[in-house]
């Protein structure tokens, strides 16, 4: 854990304030305020204006001004004009601030100790070879679905072959998954009949053995078909 630093960015405008005291036409009393007023929003772009004011507060001493009026006729006008009083109040955006808030944190850091990279090279050609299974009824058919995953570099390339034994591994027919794309295209069967494609006329198989050869091109040596998924249909006919 390290101590750090994180926040926000925020927009700001310094404001002046300006009063003017004034007795008739002259100044009396100056005062300036500055502030700064933070934005809701952050933009590149303020219209400075919109915080400008520009106003006055004026008293007359009427009351007065009639008393002396009437007291002294044409003196009037100069001694109300004399005892009128107010303040001038002018409001000015100054400048434009864009800045951070800016708090004290912690961060945690994530190292990695090790790295280890690989590389695989495969075979042309490897074998998989099942065991035996025994079904209770002579086998008269066996189709095959394969979830297969064929790397995408050489579609047109035989990557997988499937193999199916009904006579303990001593003979082995080709079968082609139905799964596959564009199956009618290839001469091999996807549908195995006892005594046609497969075994002999007349003789009963009882059991199943599946073979599944695997290749790759010559020189794609990083690269291997996969098989996620075997799945034989068998259909028996009754004795």
């Amino acid at each position: 854990m390290f101590p750090t630093h994180f926040g926000h960015p925020y927009d700001a405008v310094e404001i002046e304030r300006t009063d003017t005291d004034y007795i008739y036409k002259y100044a009396a009393k100056t005062r300036k305020d500055t502030w700064i007023q933070r934005l809701k929003s952050t933009t590149s772009a303020i219209d400075m204006s919109q915080f400008s004011e520009h106003r006055e507060v004026v008293t007359i001493w009427n009351a007065f001004g009639a008393l002396v009026g009437g007291l002294i006729g044409g003196a009037k006008g100069i001694l109300e004009g004399f005892m009128n009083s107010g303040t001038k109040i002018d409001v000015e955006a100054k400048k434009h601030y864009q800045g951070y808030d800016v708090f004290k944190g912690y961060r945690y850091s994530v190292a990695l100790k090790d790295v280890n990279i690989y590389s695989s090279q495969y075979a042309e050609t490897a074998e998989v070879i099942s065991t035996k299974y025994g079904v209770s009824q002579p086998i008269s058919s066996i189709s095959l679905y394969a979830d297969e995953g064929i790397p995408s570099i050489n579609k047109d390339f035989d990557w997988l072959q499937y193999y199916v034994s009904i006579d303990n591994g001593s003979t082995w027919t080709q079968i082609m998954p139905i799964s596959r794309p564009n199956i009618n295209s290839n001469d091999i069967p996807t549908v195995l009949n006892v005594g046609k494609e497969i075994g002999k006329q007349g003789e009963s198989y009882y059991n199943l053995m599946y073979k599944v050869v695997l290749k790759r091109p010559a020189n794609d040596s990083g690269y291997t078909p996969v098989v996620r998924q075997l799945q034989f249909t068998i259909t028996s006919k009754r004795v």
